[in-house]
């Protein structure tokens, strides 16, 4: 597990919220990892979606900021540039 997930294992956070922001976790470990299919990447894209709208019922508006917002663009800066790591700024 990513340590973020790990982390939030030992938080005492309703136990849907904990769920969710795990899910969150997980996509961006698979979306930053340095192999992935393009279907993969398609699948992740899909799955998006439904994470950010639990996130923005479980969560304080406060917290549905743009940061969450730019998930949306990492699948398509994937397609187009290729993983994370062979990126630059």
């Amino acid at each position: 597990y990513p340590v973020g997930v790990v982390v939030l294992e030992a938080l005492d956070i309703h136990v849907d919220t904990r769920r969710c922001l795990q899910r969150l976790c997980r996509w961006v470990a698979a979306v930053s990892g340095k192999e992935a299919t393009v279907s993969e990447i398609n699948a992740l894209q899909q799955e998006l979606p439904e994470i950010l709208c639990q996130l923005e019922i479980l969560l304080p508006v406060r917290f549905n900021t743009i940061s969450l917002h730019v998930h949306h663009h990492f699948c398509k800066s994937y397609h187009d540039h290729g993983p994370p790591h062979c990126g630059s700024m």
